[in-house]
């Protein structure tokens, strides 16, 4: 059986999400819906967005999975919530990529029947895996677990574990509460004209004291040089493309192709 190709744009349009399944071969299967952390890049319009997004994905043959926020806190966890339940019941959801504890306990006492993946956003800046972790994740239902890691690939299937292994054109240097393009460029996102998110077209440069090119990208720091989109774990059961762009989009989607004939 083929695995199963994600993609996550920092916004979709209508218009986009056509034009992908109007092409011949593009082997996408399924489109990650939502920003990790800025719910007005991905959905301008609340939640009024999401839903007919969703819908629009689910009626040109996609899959639909919900990347949930990274920080979940009072102000947003009910609402995260709501949300979630929406989606299942009108969408049938496919998968819901979580990286919040608190989340995934209230997911289980409601069981609420979806497909789980802890995210590499879970991982956060501590990266490790313990077994004490990994059977945690188990107890509270989670199915796939995402990483970029190519060595970890098969113990965490042997394991018994789903791998869904996660491709970027720009590795993420570091992640925060406060929105970097903001804090670098001096304005604020709801002072721009246009109604159109700061970081959209926004990318500024940062050089620091030990030579790190730094690019902002809303609330992440992302290396600017880049990297190869496909290094890959040819035995991953997902794929999960990240991109900023069609054209980063097609440049993995080309690589992950001739990696592993999907």
């Amino acid at each position: 059986m083929s695995p199963r190709i994600w993609v996550g744009l920092p916004e979709w349009e209508p218009a986009r999400m056509s034009d992908l399944a109007a092409r011949p071969v593009s082997g996408v299967t399924g489109l990650v819906l939502g920003d990790p952390f800025c719910p007005v890049r991905a959905f301008p319009g609340g939640v009024r967005d999401i839903l007919p997004l969703a819908a629009h994905a689910r009626e040109l043959g996609w899959q639909v999975a919900y990347q949930t926020p990274v920080y979940l806190t009072e102000r947003n966890f009910n609402e995260t919530l709501d949300l979630i339940s929406l989606l299942r019941e009108q969408l049938s959801l496919d998968l819901l990529l979580v990286h919040d504890v608190g989340l995934l306990r209230r997911l289980a006492q409601e069981q609420q029947g979806l497909t789980l993946c802890w995210s590499l956003w879970g991982m956060g800046r501590a990266d490790m895996l313990s077994r004490d972790f990994l059977d945690f994740l188990r107890e509270l239902g989670v199915a796939l677990i995402e990483t970029n890691k190519p060595h970890r690939v098969v113990p965490l299937q042997q394991y018994g574990f789903q791998v869904a292994y996660g491709l970027t054109k720009n590795p993420v240097v570091t992640f925060g509460r406060h929105c970097y393009t903001e804090y670098v460029s001096g304005d604020l996102c709801t002072k721009v004209s246009g109604n159109v998110p700061l970081c959209r077209d926004r990318h500024l440069n940062i050089v620091n004291s030990s030579q790190l090119r730094l690019q902002t990208d809303g609330y992440q720091l992302i290396n600017q040089e880049g990297s190869p989109m496909c290094t890959l774990a040819d035995s991953a059961d997902e794929y999960f493309i990240y991109a900023r762009g069609e054209d980063e989009m097609e440049e993995a989607l080309n690589g992950l192709r001739d990696a592993t004939n999907v």
